[in-house]
This record gives C-alpha cells, sequence and structure tokens, in this order.
C-alpha cells in the first residue's frame, strides 16, 4: 500500500482510496451485527478506519441544525449501489498510553464506538466516544435521555458503513505511518464529523464549527444534568473568563443579559430558581470575579441565608489558595453539611445541596451575589 504524502492532490487521494478500501473490509456498524474478522491478523491489526454516511441519513441528523452533504473534496464509496458520502476518518491502535507501547487494535475500536463505550461511566471519565459524542447532538439534547442511545444504534444500523485498512500489528512500525496517513487523510477531505485537524471549525458558518459547537454544547449540558465534572472544551477557559476586567464591566454589558452588576465594587447578583441548578447557573456567566466571595439569600426574605459557611459567618469564598473557582466550586461535594442539615441529595454535590434546601424550605429563589476578593 502506497504512503500518503503531503503534496498529494484530491485525485491522487481518491485514486488511493478506492484502491485500498475492499467491500470484503467493511461491515455495517450497529451492536447486532458487529464485524466479526475472519483471520486473526485482522483482529489484532492496527489500522485506519472509515465512517460512511447514506444520503438519506442527513434528513435523520437534521433536527437541530442544518446536516448536509459538502461539495467540497467530497469522497463517495458506492455501497449496495448508492453513493455513501466520507463523514469520519479515524485510527486504531497507535495512540501513546502510559506504557509506551498500544495494544490496541481495529477491532477493539470498533467495538469502543458502537458498543462498549456508551455508558455514564465512560461520560464520567471523559472516555466517551468522540464520533458518538459528536453524532448524538444532532438529533437529542442529551446524551442520554429520551432513549438517544438506542436511536444512534439504529441510525448507524440503517445509514453507515464502515471500511478499514489494516496496517500490521507491531506497534511501534506502524504508528508514525497511520497518524500521518489519517492527518493527511483529514486535512485534504476535511470529513464534516473530523473535529480535530480540520480547518473548517475555525469557519463559524461550516457544518464541521456548528457540529463541533453543538457538541461541547450538549456534553456540557448532559454533565450538567448528571453532575459530572467538565471538561476543558466545554467549560470557559480561563484567558475567556478573564477577558473583561472587574473595573471594566458594565451592567448593560449584553454579555451579562440576566445578571445584575454593581459597577461600583465589581459585584454580580444572579437569581436562582429553585428548578435550577446554581452551577448552571453560573457558568452561563464567564467573567465572574475570581477569587471571590458570595452569600445566597432567600428573595423573599433576604435575611434568610442558603448554605451558609457558619450561621455567625455566612459569605463563603471560592478561588483563593487552591480552592475551587466560581465555576468549579458548585460540584465539588459537601458530604458534612449535607448530613449536618440532613439533606438527602444524590452526590452531595453542592448545587444539590442548594436545592434541596431550597425546596425543603419553601424558598421559589434565592439571590447569590458575588463579590471579588
Amino acid at each position: 500500500m502506497r504512503e500518503l504524502t503531503t503534496s498529494d492532490s484530491f485525485k491522487t487521494i481518491e485514486r488511493w482510496l478506492h484502491t485500498n478500501l475492499k467491500e470484503n473490509k467493511s461491515f455495517v456498524p450497529c451492536k447486532d451485527s458487529i464485524h466479526n474478522p475472519k483471520s486473526k491478523k485482522e483482529v489484532s491489526s492496527k489500522g485506519l478506519y472509515f465512517w460512511f454516511i447514506h444520503p438519506n441519513g442527513y434528513d435523520k441528523l437534521n433536527k437541530i441544525i442544518p446536516i448536509e452533504s459538502i461539495l467540497e473534496n467530497r469522497f463517495t464509496k458506492k455501497i449496495n449501489g448508492i453513493d455513501y458520502d466520507l463523514v469520519y476518518v479515524g485510527t486504531a491502535g497507535v495512540r501513546n498510553n502510559k506504557n509506551g507501547v498500544n495494544n490496541g487494535n481495529l477491532f477493539e475500536r470498533f467495538n469502543w464506538h458502537i458498543k462498549n463505550n456508551q455508558t455514564l461511566n465512560s461520560l464520567k471519565n471523559n472516555s466517551i466516544s468522540t464520533l458518538i459524542r459528536t453524532i448524538i447532538p444532532l438529533f437529542s439534547n442529551d446524551l442520554f435521555k429520551n432513549e438517544s442511545q438506542q436511536e444512534l444504534n439504529q441510525l448507524f444500523k440503517k445509514y453507515f458503513h464502515l471500511f478499514y485498512l489494516d496496517y500490521g500489528t507491531e506497534f511501534l512500525e506502524v504508528k508514525d505511518l497511520i497518524k500521518s496517513d489519517e492527518t493527511i487523510l483529514i486535512t485534504k477531505l476535511k470529513p464534516i464529523f473530523n473535529l480535530k485537524e480540520n480547518d473548517n471549525t475555525q469557519n463559524s458558518s461550516h457544518i464541521t464549527a456548528q457540529v463541533q459547537t453543538l457538541r461541547n454544547k450538549i456534553e456540557k449540558d448532559t454533565k450538567i444534568r448528571l453532575g459530572y465534572p467538565l471538561t476543558k472544551n466545554n467549560m470557559n477557559t480561563k484567558s475567556e473568563k478573564n477577558k473583561l476586567k472587574v473595573k471594566d464591566r458594565k451592567d448593560n454589558n449584553p454579555m451579562y443579559s440576566g445578571v445584575n452588576l454593581i459597577s461600583e465594587n465589581g459585584c454580580a447578583t444572579i437569581k436562582v430558581n429553585f428548578k435550577e441548578s446554581i452551577h448552571d447557573k453560573v457558568i452561563s456567566f464567564p467573567n465572574l470575579p475570581i477569587p471571590c466571595e458570595f452569600i445566597c439569600r432567600n428573595s423573599s426574605n433576604p435575611s434568610e441565608i442558603v448554605y451558609p459557611k457558619t450561621q455567625k459567618k455566612p459569605k463563603r469564598q471560592s478561588g483563593k489558595i487552591g480552592k475551587q473557582n466560581i465555576y468549579d466550586y458548585f460540584l465539588a461535594t459537601d458530604k458534612d453539611y449535607a448530613e449536618r442539615n440532613n439533606l438527602i441529595t444524590n452526590n452531595n454535590y453542592r448545587w444539590q445541596i442548594i436545592q434541596q434546601e431550597m425546596l425543603i424550605n419553601n424558598i421559589e429563589n434565592i439571590i447569590v451575589t458575588i463579590c471579588p476578593i
């Protein structure tokens, strides 16, 4: 098999793919027909794999943002007389790991995408398949609610086809070649569901950029609902949070819609309903004071404090000397406070504790005042 080069044209790569992607190394990627390669060499081989979509599949992924076939460098493969579009390229068994050698292979990777990596623990540990996190948000507003995993499998079964190329079994011999070929294929073909090394993510009007934005949002929303930690990809970065200094903030800044800023001291006040997660509410407003102190008051009775540090010192602090900043604070646990106040929550996360305290005390809304230290 000829090695790809960065100087290869689209036509050259197209010929390379047609030559190397064989029907006997392809299958329908769904749970009930997961491919079982015939030879042991294929089972243990490392390589590249290619996801293709049936033209009717775009309509099924069109529920939230417009998804359609692209015309630029479009590579199609005829399957059962229909031209399928290439939408994703991946590698198997060549990513560096802690031991320095990756023993993974194509078959394990297929199972990871299709069968073994669609669990809540995978989401919590940030190991859930990138492809799954990319496609589900195109038809569902949550990665796990409303039977989204089952619908994903049906979409795979009806509208997708997977091809693969095996390069060999020796990690050190093939890893660089496989990585190089993947990079060239993505940079030249720009499959719409490949978000890394794809220049189209920098063009906000392009399908791929919109897919990336939507994926990050739905993953963040799902993790918030489940009380799981957020990743850097779906949190505002520190640089983004600090773009506006406290002294430069204005009460009418559109970024702060729903937040009342007290310009003379840089404090922000946020209203939180008993049905809302305070964490969810806080992270929707970048550039809050860091570090800060805050206090939660019953909006109808300001003398009533929710989640006080102590009765004599009701204010709490966030972001000093290694403690969580305000964006991380409410995802941390506080088992002692929950037990001390007889609060029953799923995981003792602070946002759950505050919500439970509001429910028990019939508090409809609280006002959270956040001030710089």
